[in-house]
């Protein structure tokens, strides 16, 4: 016989109380149950219409079967992890159906292949807002390095420099919070908070000349002292991000960190030089050795 709960809470201590390798076998999720499972979810996937429409097609016409329904599954924390459609169809139906329901330690593994994306798990797992966790998805993939990495490897590495990615994040919509479009249009926040991690990150470029160097872009070169190095490099980047990402007249985004990189080094040096046209030391060759070097 299927196990019923009133509430929740009454369902989170039956969950709370289970070994690793345990599970509630047989559950009655009840249109009250599936609701209140759901009013304690905050953040979860964009509903899959089609599977929706699958699952209340398949409880209305009878033909639900709990064999062959994967247990709904739910995090350490008691947040529902995999089982939101499940939910919404005994809802929509106003009708019960018997399932399994068990605790996972994370999200990874669960629907691949079916939209469960990076982003995705760092809502569930890592309680980060969709704005947030669409920018520490791409900082976090612009950083790892790893061969064919999938979400596994990609939470591994965001857990290894989390501090470092969310700061990112952070500093990237804390300096375009009171910009306007005009601004907003030249510096995405995706670009900026790649270019911000890459240039520290990456090319070990110290953090203060960095976020100080891209406050100085965002304003035009407003914020640097009038007649500074500083000030014309800052005016020159933010020229060729708006060419880049307004205008489209010239620029590739590949070049962008590297536009950045020459102005941080320029700035450095206290010269004024078109920062398209300057080389780095990463730019030079490696000397080629003839034969007759070598005999030398």
């Amino acid at each position: 016989m299927a196990r019923m709960f009133a509430s929740f809470d009454d369902l989170k201590t039956a969950l709370t109380a289970l070994g690793p390798e345990d599970q509630l076998p047989a559950v009655t999720l009840s249109p009250e149950l599936a609701t209140d499972i759901l009013a304690h979810d905050p953040v979860n996937r964009k509903v899959r219409k089609a599977q929706l429409l699958k699952l209340v097609r398949e409880i209305e016409g009878g033909h639900w079967d709990p064999r062959k329904s994967p247990a709904l599954r739910f995090l350490p924390t008691i947040r529902l992890a995999d089982g939101q459609h499940r939910c919404k169809a005994v809802m929509e139906t106003k009708r019960a159906v018997v399932v399994a329901m068990c605790i996972v330690p994370d999200t990874v593994g669960m629907d691949e292949g079916t939209g469960r994306t990076l982003v995705d798990h760092l809502q569930l797992s890592h309680n980060l807002d969709e704005e947030r966790s669409q920018l520490v998805s791409v900082v976090t993939k612009a950083l790892c390095h790893v061969k064919a990495p999938g979400n596994r490897e990609y939470l591994e590495f965001f857990q290894t420099h989390e501090s470092f990615i969310r700061e990112c994040a952070e500093r990237t919509l804390s300096w375009l919070e009171d910009q306007g479009p005009p601004v907003t249009a030249i510096f995405k926040p995706a670009v900026l908070a790649v270019l911000r991690a890459r240039a520290i990150f990456e090319n070990q470029e110290p953090t203060q000349s960095v976020d100080q160097l891209l406050i100085d872009a965002i304003s035009g070169g407003l914020t640097a002292p009038e007649g500074s190095p500083r000030r014309a490099l800052a005016k020159q980047f933010y020229t060729a991000m708006e060419d880049t990402f307004v205008s489209r007249k010239k620029g590739k985004r590949p070049q962008i960190l590297h536009w950045f990189l020459a102005a941080l080094k320029l700035e450095r040096e206290g010269v004024i030089k078109n920062i398209l046209t300057t080389r780095l030391p990463s730019d030079r060759k490696p000397r080629r050795h003839t034969a007759n070097a070598e005999a030398a």
